[in-house]
């Protein structure tokens, strides 16, 4: 009864662990089933048409009109006394360079008896000639004021003639019949002696000229031409009367000499011409800078030597001085040749200037007989070489190539 029991009892164990097992493995597979995720399988995505839409009509811009830009004016720059830029002052040398007043006398000029200097600025001309005259008493129609009408016209014609200088009565001395004029400069320029029968020029350094007042001279309008032409002479111009020679080597026509004040003061109509034009207004600057003893006379300006051509080679030339004749006051060819010269093969001859007379060292005029080519050669011609040069004592080169005709400096 009792092996039964025991064999039963094992038999009830075993078909317990046997539904227990099954119980417990059902439940497990329940329990994983629901913990499972599924897996989510994505739909192929259907390609959509792109639907492009209609183009917007465009709808005409309102035309917005562009804001107006203010045109920029040039500034014009002023100076401080309301000149342009660029431009001279009324204020002479004045000249308005940005925006400041400069001295620039070379663009802008002087005022009357003011000289340009080289910095730019101007001053007060030297040429302002102080004349110390003595007059002699008891000469009818001479007195104080007509003598001052008379420089003072003296002074027009050189500013009429565009020569900017002034001459000024330094001191004026009254001397009687039976003295003689006098020689204190009292620190003035020039000496003038004004009375009977005076007249004329010496020359330096004692700077003493005339003023005659005999008829028909005098403080007359011929008066003032003979006195300026005189003055001319202080300036350091010569006279060209001694140019012009006697017959039967007379020298050709020229304009200039025939109607120069050089040359003839009584005829009305004559002026100083260009050569004395040039001359005065060079020493008016020289002046202006180291008073009276810097002015430069003939002889400091005359050549040393002339290179003359002839365009002839292998030619004789044969040279005539002159003589001057103080009656006439104009000159005669000497009748015998001063010199002999041969020319090169290019036609040139050089020759040193040679005076005409003893007294003189200047030349005024040679006459030239080459072969039976005659040609005339004056003192006008080393003036326009030391013009070009600047300078005297050098060569000038004179070309003659118009058989009777002055020949020229080139």
């Amino acid at each position: 009864m009792n092996s039964n029991n025991k064999d039963r009892s094992v038999i009830e164990i075993i078909i317990v662990l046997i539904v227990v097992s099954l119980i417990g493995g059902g439940l497990y597979y329940y329990l994983s089933k629901q913990m499972e995720v599924p897996e989510i399988i994505e739909k192929p995505t259907e390609e959509k048409e792109e639907i492009t839409p209609p183009p917007e009509e465009e709808l005409p811009k309102e035309e917005v009109p562009a804001e107006e830009k203010p045109v920029k004016k040039p500034v014009v720059q002023k100076c401080a006394d309301e000149t342009p830029a660029d431009q001279c002052s009324i204020n002479k040398p004045k000249y308005c360079e940005n925006g400041n007043l400069i001295d620039k006398c070379s663009v802008c000029g002087c005022n009357l008896n003011q000289s340009c200097n080289p910095n730019g600025s101007c001053s007060l001309s030297k040429t302002q000639v102080n004349i110390m005259a003595y007059i002699q008493t008891g000469v009818s129609g001479v007195d104080e004021t007509s003598y001052r009408d008379f420089i003072e016209n003296i002074n027009k014609l050189y500013f009429n003639n565009d020569l900017n200088i002034k001459f000024n009565i330094g001191g004026i001395i009254w001397y009687n019949r039976d003295q003689s004029c006098g020689t204190n400069f009292y620190n003035n320029d020039v000496i003038m002696c004004v009375g009977p029968d005076k007249g004329g020029y010496l020359g330096p350094p004692y700077y003493v000229v005339g003023a005659n007042t005999n008829n028909p001279f005098g403080f007359s309008p011929t008066g003032v031409r003979a006195v300026s032409h005189e003055l001319a002479h202080y300036l350091g111009f010569q006279d060209l009367y001694w140019l012009r020679s006697q017959e039967p080597l007379k020298t050709p026509s020229s304009s200039e000499i025939e109607n120069d004040l050089m040359t003839d003061p009584y005829n009305a109509a004559n002026v100083f011409g260009e050569h004395a034009k040039y001359v005065l207004n060079y020493n008016f600057e020289r002046l202006r800078v180291g008073g009276s003893n810097s002015i430069l006379y003939p002889r400091s300006r005359i050549a040393s030597k002339l290179r003359i051509n002839t365009g002839i080679p292998n030619q004789t030339c044969q040279i005539y001085t002159r003589e001057r004749d103080y009656v006439q006051f104009n000159s005669k060819i000497n009748t015998t040749p001063g010199l002999t010269k041969i020319t090169d093969s290019f036609g040139n001859f050089q020759m040193n200037i040679v005076a005409g007379d003893p007294a003189d060292n200047n030349f005024d005029i040679y006459y030239l007989d080459c072969n039976g080519n005659n040609f005339w050669i004056n003192s006008l011609m080393t003036e326009d070489c030391f013009r070009q040069q600047g300078t005297g004592g050098g060569i000038c080169n004179i070309r003659c190539l118009s058989p009777g005709n002055y020949c020229q400096f080139y």
